[in-house]
């Protein structure tokens, strides 16, 4: 299952306890990003998540998991992405 597709039931129910935590991935992330520097190699996607990250550690959520990241989307855009428990499927 991907990322995306086991995240996103998560998010949805606001549930954001650390499978992998915020921390861990933005020193990855910034590890990552140092590496491609020194070869030369372009992540631009990376370097946004890489901010996203920093403002969602800045906010406190370090110790949540990775996809608390969305809290800083959600408040950039002044929304809150969630639906009832009951609403909530996860993919087949």
């Amino acid at each position: 299952m991907s990322l995306i597709a086991s995240a996103a039931p998560r998010v949805l129910a606001g549930q954001f306890t650390a499978f992998f935590p915020l921390r861990l991935s933005h020193k990855d992330v910034h590890l990552a990003l140092a590496t491609a520097q020194s070869l030369g190699v372009p992540l631009f996607g990376l370097g946004t998540v890489g901010h996203l990250q920093t403002a969602a550690l800045a906010k406190g959520l370090g110790d949540l998991d990775q996809i608390a990241t969305i809290q800083v989307l959600e408040e950039i855009a002044g929304v809150q992405v969630r639906t009832p428990p009951t609403a909530i499927r996860s993919p087949d």
